[in-house]
Parts: C-alpha cells; structure tokens; sequence
C-alpha cells in the first residue's frame, strides 16, 4: 500500500510504504452487484481468471444465510441473478463469494420502494 502525503496545495511531499499483510484476490476480481439499492432482485457480477469452484452466499443482518449457491464455473465473466431476495424484506445484506482460497465479500441494500 502505498501513502502520498501531499502539501495544502497538493504537491507530494513524501511518499510512504506499508505492508499490510493483505493481499489482493488476483483469481476473482471486479465484483460489484446492481442495482444498489434494490427493490426487486439484483445481480453479482465477477471474473474468474481461471476455471474454480465458487460459492455464493448471502447473509441479513441476524446472520441468517437468506441464500446459497455453489458450481464450478469456467474463467472469464459472470452474472449471477439472485431473484431470491425479490421477496425478502429491505434491509441490508452481506454477501459472499468465495473462489477457491479467495473471498470477497461487500454489502447491498434491499429497498421496498420501486423505482
């Protein structure tokens, strides 16, 4: 990780390096679910860089599993449409995604107001 600091007038000053102990997922990549917020259903989509067993899931904010879908999906990109939570009351869901070792995780909004 890298740290800029810059002057009030945004000239960098000096520039920092931090070892964070995190890495990086580099076999799934750019996830990002739509809409957010929803009112109906929504859709996770990600990349694969090579074929792996994913697992979806997604969790209320009572660490129920409201759902749960697992395959051994091909590399490149995929969406996946959960219609699932089309019924599930709003409120804000964490959801899962787990390709082998990797995990990435990120938050969504069930609204009940239609747009």
């Amino acid at each position: 990780l890298r740290v800029a600091c810059c002057t009030a007038k945004g000239s960098p000053t000096e520039e920092l390096l931090l070892d964070t102990g995190l890495t990086m997922p580099d076999k799934l990549t750019s996830v990002r679910t739509y809409p957010n917020p929803f009112s109906s259903d929504v859709t996770i989509a990600f990349s694969l860089s090579e074929d792996s067993p994913i697992q979806i899931e997604v969790y209320n904010l009572l660490g129920q599993r409201v759902y749960q879908k697992g395959n051994l999906i091909e590399g490149g990109t995929h969406t996946v449409r959960l219609h699932e939570l089309a019924n599930a009351p709003a409120g804000i869901y964490t959801y899962f995604i787990r390709a082998g070792s990797e995990q990435v995780s990120g938050k969504m909004m069930k609204s009940n107001l239609e747009k």
